[in-house]
């Protein structure tokens, strides 16, 4: 049985290996596929980790603000934030939220311009490093040091479980 690190990394690479593939594609419907299918295994990765994984963690060593999956989780935020970022761009556009002066209201307003995908795609690649690296150096090595071989069988269980 694989360890978990070196099962989550190679998930790692196969994620890198798609948003490689998007970025070389200039068709905006091949573009789109090659997304799509990076979006769902990334929000799969992180289903994986935020059920799973860090609840193990969490019981181990408790759960605070100051604790690594905090800065884990805020992380995951952002990647959904970009996602969704890159997600509007290549559908033609990105929302951003205006106060209109004369009723002080939020408006949604769509900029029809996709040249903020690449910077987009970058910031996510470095969200995606930083956050990459914090499991290498803490979560996987604490699991692996603590999970008993029956409790990693059954992690991978239900890792290896698609979630919709």
């Amino acid at each position: 049985m694989p360890d978990i690190a070196e099962f989550m990394n190679r998930d790692h690479h196969r994620l890198d290996a798609i948003l490689a593939d998007f970025r070389k594609r200039s068709d905006g419907e091949q573009a789109k596929r090659f997304f799509s299918q990076f979006e769902s295994g990334l929000q799969a990765h992180i289903a994986w980790e935020e059920e799973l994984l860090f609840p193990l963690f969490e019981e181990g060593i408790g759960r605070g603000e100051s604790a690594p999956t905090a800065a884990m989780r805020a992380e995951h935020q952002r990647m959904r934030e970009l996602l969704r970022s890159i997600r509007e761009g290549l559908d033609g556009g990105r929302k951003v939220y205006l106060r209109v002066p004369e009723t002080g209201r939020m408006q949604a307003v769509t900029i029809k311009d996709g040249s903020g995908v690449d910077a987009t795609v970058n910031e996510l690649q470095d969200v995606l490093l930083a956050h990459n690296h914090k499991e290498a150096q803490i979560l996987y090595p604490w699991l692996a040091r603590t999970l008993t071989e029956r409790e990693r069988a059954a992690l991978f269980g239900r890792i290896q479980t698609p979630h919709a």
